[in-house]
């Protein structure tokens, strides 16, 4: 996993977490990334090894010749870990990543759940989803709504569920074309998603009404071919990971296309 890191206002490379292996600290895929402001820790999922691995946002000691890796503190097999169900029968993992309030939220896309972690990492709830589901293949927090929202190109939906579990799973209304690989939301409750069959991000206001939409399909520098990474800034203006063009972009509240790396 390379880190960048802003710097002077533009991205800057920084430093990397893991390495190919199959051992603890290491990675056979690295599916998502989340970073968890309160703990400074990144946390990297493997659904391949079924595996959460927590690296410190700091480097290592330069005399070990290693001094742009961070260092591994945690690691959680979620494949090891129990289901409240025993009719559930595939292993647990983590197909994406958030991180709120201390909390860490997995998708585990096979078992159509998010396993909530606490700050001791063990299991503090699961959310579920409904036999609605189809492909859920993203999620983010909010942290201020108290809600988890769960991106699902193969219903062509975003659903929404309550971070603290009940209170059933709603739908926000993005339209017919829609099939959201991406979400994310930041700090007012706009929700921003990536769409992959317009190849374009559409942004949602916190009532749920439509509030615009930027890129276009394409190779250009405003341009998509497949949005699949959302992350808010702290300006409120957004990061893109496309990787289709193997590339990242950096956008302004209203999507304006900024710097791109």
């Amino acid at each position: 996993v390379r880190v960048w890191r802003t710097e002077h206002g533009a991205p800057a490379p920084w430093g990397r977490a893991g390495r190919p292996g199959e051992r603890v600290g290491e990675l056979r895929a690295a599916a998502a990334v989340a970073v968890d402001a309160r703990t400074g820790l990144l946390w990297v999922a493997d659904p391949e090894l079924g595996r959460l691995s927590g690296f410190a946002l700091e480097r290592v000691d330069a005399a070990a010749q290693l001094s742009d890796r961070l260092r591994l503190r945690w690691s959680v097999e979620l494949a090891r870990l129990p289901h409240a169900s025993p009719g559930q029968a595939w292993p647990r993992r983590a197909d994406a990543l958030a991180a709120a309030e201390g909390e860490l939220y997995a998708l585990d896309r096979r078992n159509r759940e998010v396993l909530v972690l606490g700050a001791d990492l063990g299991v503090a709830r699961v959310l579920r989803l409904d036999e609605r589901a189809r492909f859920p293949a993203a999620l983010a927090v909010d942290a201020v709504r108290g809600t988890v929202h769960v991106a699902d190109p193969g219903a062509g939906t975003v659903w929404i569920l309550a971070a603290a579990g009940g209170g059933g799973v709603r739908e926000l209304p993005l339209g017919s074309e829609a099939r959201p690989v991406a979400v994310a939301v930041d700090a007012t409750g706009r929700v921003a998603v990536g769409c992959a069959l317009t190849r374009r991000v559409l942004l949602v206001d916190a009532d749920g009404a439509p509030a615009g939409a930027f890129g276009t399909a394409g190779r250009g520098p405003d341009a998509f071919l497949a949005p699949r990474g959302l992350a808010p800034a702290t300006d409120g203006g957004w990061f893109v990971a496309d990787p289709g063009n193997a590339r990242s972009s950096r956008r302004a509240a209203d999507g304006a296309f900024v710097v791109g790396f």
